[in-house]
């Protein structure tokens, strides 16, 4: 069998090789990787590539990791071929992250095969999977009961990945080498059932081969290259939607999406969508937002569509720093390392009237209104402004009569706009953020709650509920700002005169 033409098909198949490409090849020193060394250093002089090679000690097997970099650098340098190499006492890293060692040893592969494809330019990154890989892949993903994405196991390509021997079979490749008097390094904890992929490549499947079907890994890669066709059309499909949704949103700039860490779909919009696609939307999302989708299981994105169906004011954290948020008609997701809660309404067609400080008010207190700016206030142009400008927050004050006053237009104030008796304000006004413990009186509810109740009441997400003002007097709340005002000085067919404010925050 001629694998080294098998090699080049597979590569001329899927286009894994174009004329002046650098790729860096991922050599760990056993066979598969030798060979896939051998063969695209075959294609220097056709395709005129630069060959790069990188290797990962693991400081494992009592040296023998140390001894195969070594080989490595022997291997290389008689190809004429540069190799980067690096080592990590991978064991440890993992242990430290909580993670099993070939999952997490294939993380730091990747993450240095990045390193260095970023350092030098390449155009294409080569690994040596191989049949046999694609085949435990997929059995392994069944197992766990991946999706479709899942069953198409190991792609031939994916972005800068090539996989040129992902259609040939290891006794294949080992047989060449010998033939030919290869030197190669063997990893014998590969033949140890201590990992599952291990189990199925020396146990499962030689069973199944024996006695149900001899041709399995051939059936298998049937059924993955199928899998496989059917996911790329529904990533192109979804992607396509994904892309008119951000349109549609005002919010199609990707490298803007990325700089500011904040996204947001229509929720009606993505409600209607079939139930495959919303998932691939989400992946999309947090892809673009995170850089990856590490750590994202079936579980998380269930999570996630659970509570979008809800059509509720709602919010969840998806990892460390990214968080979905459902409001106002919107789905957001957001970095929190980028944005903060309070910029998501900045748009009044988006939110009218709603305002939210960038961050919550630390100080107890911080008195913005008092019995000489009342004074001032009357004497003057009845015109009076303040600023606190740590927190981008302004407030204009006015007195007016409220004799003869019709109070129920008095309910239609834009939601940023608010007045009250005057004879029930004990000064000074202050302002602060919301506090555990506090009550307040909201207008039309009848009585006095908790201020925490109230947000739950008018579905306020938690992370929105510290960066509210609260607008307070000596004895009680008065606004909660953009949100409600309180009971307790309400203007009254016998008021005298009230104080009218208004309050803008700048973003």
């Amino acid at each position: 069998m001629n694998i080294l033409k098998i090699a080049s098909d597979t590569s001329d198949k899927f286009n894994m090789i174009s004329a002046n490409d650098r790729v860096l090849i991922s050599i760990s020193g056993g066979p598969d990787s030798v060979f896939l060394t051998l063969f695209l250093s075959s294609l220097i002089e056709k395709y005129k590539i630069k060959l790069f090679a990188f290797h990962l000690d693991h400081l494992t097997r009592e040296g023998d990791s140390t001894r195969d970099a070594e080989f490595v650098r022997d291997f290389c340098d008689n190809l004429s071929i540069p190799v980067f190499t690096e080592k990590i006492d991978a064991a440890r890293w993992c242990k430290e992250r909580k993670m099993n060692f070939q999952e997490g040893a294939r993380l730091l592969r990747k993450d240095f095969l990045r390193k260095y494809a970023s350092e030098n330019k390449i155009d294409k990154i080569a690994l040596a999977h191989n049949a046999d890989d694609l085949a435990e892949t997929f059995i392994i993903n069944f197992l766990r009961g991946s999706n479709l994405k899942g069953i198409s196991a190991i792609r031939p390509y994916s972005g800068k990945i090539i996989r040129p021997l992902i259609y040939i079979y290891k006794k294949d490749i080992l047989s060449y080498l010998d033939e030919n008097k290869i030197d190669y390094c063997t990893d014998y904890t590969n033949l140890k059932e201590d990992y599952l992929r291990n189990k199925i490549r020396i146990s499962l499947i030689p069973f199944i081969e024996e006695n149900f079907r001899k041709d399995i890994k051939k059936k298998i890669i049937k059924v993955a290259e199928a899998a496989g066709e059917a996911d790329d059309y529904i990533e192109k499909a979804s992607g396509n939607i994904f892309m008119k949704m951000l349109s549609e949103s005002n919010n199609d700039d990707l490298k803007k999406i990325k700089t500011n860490g904040i996204l947001k779909f229509d929720t009606s919009s993505f409600l209607v969508l079939d139930g495959m696609i919303k998932k691939r939307i989400i992946l999309s999302a947090i892809d673009l937002l995170k850089g990856n989708k590490r750590d994202i299981g079936e579980r998380k994105i269930n999570d996630i569509l659970r509570i979008i169906t809800k059509a509720k004011p709602s919010a969840l954290d998806i990892s460390e720093n990214l968080k979905i948020s459902i409001y106002g008609g919107f789905i957001y997701f957001f970095d929190r390392s980028k944005v903060k809660s309070g910029r998501f309404f900045t748009n009044p067609e988006e939110e009218p009237g709603r305002n939210f400080l960038e961050e919550e008010i630390k100080e107890k207190e911080i008195i913005i209104f008092d019995k000489q700016d009342l004074e001032k206030l009357e004497s003057n142009k009845n015109f009076l402004q303040k600023k606190i400008e740590k927190y981008n927050i302004r407030f204009e004050f006015s007195i007016y009569p409220s004799k003869n006053i019709n109070i129920e237009k008095l309910k239609a104030l834009p939601a940023n706009e608010a007045v009250f008796d005057l004879s029930e304000i004990s000064f000074p006004l202050k302002l602060k953020s919301w506090q555990k413990g506090d009550y307040f009186n909201p207008f039309g509810g009848g009585y006095r709650k908790k201020l925490h109740d109230f947000f739950i009441d008018i579905k306020l997400p938690k992370e929105y509920r510290r960066l509210v003002p609260l607008v307070f007097d000596m004895e009680k709340i008065l606004w909660a700002f953009s949100l409600r005002t309180s009971d307790d000085a309400k203007i009254k067919n016998d008021s005298d005169k009230m104080l009218h404010i208004k309050g803008f925050i700048r973003k």
